[in-house]
């Protein structure tokens, strides 16, 4: 199985993406990395993998998308008074409810409706919909059951207990 692993930023300028081949039934081959990966080099990519494993939301909460319905068609906001349904999917709060009962603890998820995260997803919309368009032929399934998987890295380091503080600074070995 080929894998394109995808670090996905709102830039391509800060977006990395790497090809990972298996060496055995428990190790990985790093064979490509590529750092300002445009979206058309992420589509070229995507032409040659089994999965893609991507740092971004695929989709938003249902509750926003509901609200954001609702303001455009002049209809009564939804929305209550704990927004937390409008700024994190039941995704979200489910790998913090499941991380939180191992005693794991992590900086909260970022809102990927009510702040920069926002423009990342947007991003990756516009992939799924090439990908869609040029490789798959169909949408994917945004739950994990087909060729494309969201992935969490803050999650999964600190579930493997490796410190994952500041993980992505330029200052990390």
């Amino acid at each position: 199985m080929r894998i394109l692993g995808v670090d996905l930023a709102a830039q391509a300028k800060k977006t990395g993406a790497v090809l990972l081949l298996p060496v055995d039934d428990r190790r990985w081959q790093v064979k490509e990395v590529e750092d300002s990966a445009t979206d058309d080099a992420l589509v070229a990519a995507a032409t040659s993998v089994d999965a893609i494993g991507v740092d971004s939301p695929l989709g938003w909460p249902v509750a926003f998308v509901d609200a954001v319905t609702a303001h455009r068609d002049l209809s009564p906001w939804p929305g209550l008074p704990d927004r937390s349904t409008l700024t994190h999917r039941d995704t979200d709060r489910a790998v913090t409810e499941l991380l939180r009962r191992k005693q794991i603890r992590i900086r909260p998820p970022l809102s990927v409706s009510a702040n920069t995260l926002g423009s990342v997803a947007m991003r990756c919309a516009l992939l799924q919909r090439r990908w869609l368009d040029d490789i798959w032929g169909m949408s994917a399934p945004r739950d994990g059951t087909g060729p494309l998987v969201e992935v969490y890295p803050a999650a999964a380091l600190a579930a493997w207990m490796i410190d994952c503080k500041d993980y992505k600074s330029p200052d990390r070995d």
